[in-house]
């Protein structure tokens, strides 16, 4: 036994130095750090369990759906009725039934302890456990617990609702903890059909996890042991395989008897399993781990890509604004004023106007560009995300070059020495799903809360102030003329030169404004969404991560 402890200190030592839980420890940030963190932690709790296992009694463990006949099963095997039968939950926490010369009751930690007199007992305990898919959920959280306290699991199937997909996701959550199951197709008296083409139909379907299939009735058995009235409602019996079925029971405690006579070995065999089967969720979970972060490095320049291809869109649309508004309107009711009364002209050829012309068409500009920043952003980091939630949804190890150890329990003796490791870790890591993050709402820093437009308007695109633009060039002339009161005819051709001169300074000073504005938006959407996903390492730091993570991969 001390070889064995040996041998788990030295697999729980390995553990700690995976690269992962270093990030952890040291209070790192990293993407997916709560999710990974989860599951790292669960495997890392099996390990005291696994430590006290050697000193323990071998444990079996009775498993399956509410109702499927768990409770009746352990009577029958036991000899006396122990277990609640016949209510909506029978068994609403674990018990453990063990060898004892007289009977005793106690409880300990939710777990209740019966000693009972019965020879099968001896050398092995029977947990009847509550029922998976259980009407409450911390009954089907205590039995799932459970699970690395047993050596052996049984797991009862009832026969006449046979297929449901929770079923098989019980069953392969169980086979993850590299435990040998025994299957058990109970009720099999009420079956309308012959019950050999229902056990085809389980053993097909339910190989990959058991090797071992039992057809029963535990409530004949249990009629016939207990109550000792050996008949059952007509509808409910079918005479024909009534002796069949007793045979099948007969057969299955002749196997447990078989497993009572070699516990020790059995018990030696179910840790080896049970710590191959953690070995294996820490290779697949590290190396999903590293193909999520990978996929999210890749995402990350695709969202930068999309963020680029927005920036030529958004461009080429004020553009096309800015040169409407300059080709068509700008200036022309003045002039258009102007020319009904020269007097006028004064009010508006000088830069306060003109500014203020400017900067009233800037604002419906702005309003414009960060609408469309707003909206492309919300697109952009929308695909992304979903782009992520599918890549972690399709993730599977059978997808990955990972061989997949199995336990099998053959017809002559029982060979635990591999496990069967069938993690369903399709959901492992999760996407964390940043919301879309309004360009105007990161102008600040990343501590302010909520930014108005206005606000945002002034931190990218100040206002537009032309100052001295009629006092210098073409403008210059036109200045004088204004100054001295020339009010004539050749004023208008002064005018429309330098409305012509200025368009061209104005349309580079907005496109300038605006160019430099989508990059910063670009930035920092870039950095809000990098830190949404918790992504905090540089180039280098992520490369020598990877690297790691690989090389601890391998020595898995």
């Amino acid at each position: 036994m001390s070889n064995l402890n040996d041998y788990i200190e030295e697999v729980k030592c390995t553990f700690i130095e995976s690269p992962i839980r270093n990030y952890i420890i040291n209070e790192k940030s990293m993407p997916f750090k709560n999710i990974i963190k989860h599951n790292l932690e669960e495997v890392m709790s099996n390990f005291d369990t696994l430590l006290e296992k050697p000193y323990k009694q071998l444990k079996i463990a009775v498993m399956g759906e509410v109702k499927s006949g768990k409770s009746t099963l352990v009577n029958s095997i036991i000899g006396k009725e122990v277990s609640e039968v016949d209510v909506l939950e029978a068994t609403s926490s674990i018990i453990n039934i063990f060898y004892n010369e007289e009977e005793s009751y106690d409880v300990d930690q939710n777990c209740m302890n019966i000693g009972i007199n019965s020879e099968i007992l001896k050398n092995i305990s029977i947990v009847d456990t509550p029922g998976l898919k259980s009407i409450t959920e911390e009954n089907e959280k205590k039995s799932i617990k459970y699970i690395q306290n047993a050596d052996v699991i049984l797991y009862v199937f009832d026969s006449t609702h046979i297929g449901q997909e929770d079923i098989k996701e019980a069953v392969e959550l169980i086979s993850s903890y590299g435990k040998p199951i025994i299957g058990v197709l109970n009720k099999a008296d009420l079956l309308h059909d012959d019950y050999k083409e229902v056990l085809e139909y389980v053993e097909d379907e339910y190989d990959l996890y058991i090797d071992k299939f039992f057809i029963i009735s535990s409530y004949l058995q249990y009629q016939d042991n207990i109550t000792k009235k050996a008949t059952a409602k007509e509808h409910d019996l079918i005479s024909e395989y009534s002796n069949e079925l007793k045979y099948n029971f007969e057969t299955l405690m002749e196997f447990l008897q078989e497993i009572r006579n070699n516990n020790n070995e059995i018990k030696n065999q179910s840790i080896n399993s049970s710590i191959e089967a953690l070995k294996h969720k820490e290779k697949i979970y590290h190396y999903e781990y590293l193909k999520s972060l990978e996929m999210l490095e890749s995402e990350l320049i695709n969202h930068k890509n999309l963020l680029d291809g927005k920036f030529d869109y958004i461009q080429a649309k004020m553009e096309f604004e800015i040169n409407e508004w300059l080709g068509k309107n700008f200036l022309e009711n003045e002039i258009s004023s102007i020319n009904k009364s020269m007097d006028i002209a004064r009010e508006y050829i000088n830069d306060s106007y003109i500014n203020s012309v400017i900067n009233d068409k800037k604002v419906e500009l702005d309003e414009l560009f960060f609408k469309e920043w707003n909206d492309c952003i919300k697109e952009v980091n929308s695909l992304t995300n979903n782009k992520i939630k599918e890549f972690i949804k399709d993730i599977n190890y059978r997808d990955y070059n990972i061989d997949l150890p199995k336990v099998k329990l053959n017809e002559e003796e029982i060979d635990i020495n591999e496990m069967l490791a069938t993690i369903g870790t399709g959901a492992l890591l999760g996407a964390t799903s940043g919301s879309a993050v309004a360009v105007y709402a990161a102008a600040l820093s990343a501590s302010a809360p909520s930014i108005t437009i206005g606000t945002a308007m002034l931190t990218y695109c100040p206002p537009l102030l032309l100052a001295g633009t009629l006092t210098g060039g073409i403008g210059k002339v036109l200045y004088e003329k204004l100054k001295k009161e020339q009010m004539n005819k050749d004023i208008l051709d002064d005018i429309e030169s330098f409305k012509e001169n200025i368009k061209f300074e104005i349309k580079n000073i907005l496109i300038d404004i605006y160019i430099k504005a989508s990059k910063e938006i670009i930035r920092i959407d870039q950095s809000i969404f990098e830190n949404s996903k918790d992504i905090c390492m540089n180039e280098y730091e992520i490369e020598e991560f990877k690297n790691n993570l690989k090389l601890y991969i391998e020595k898995l």
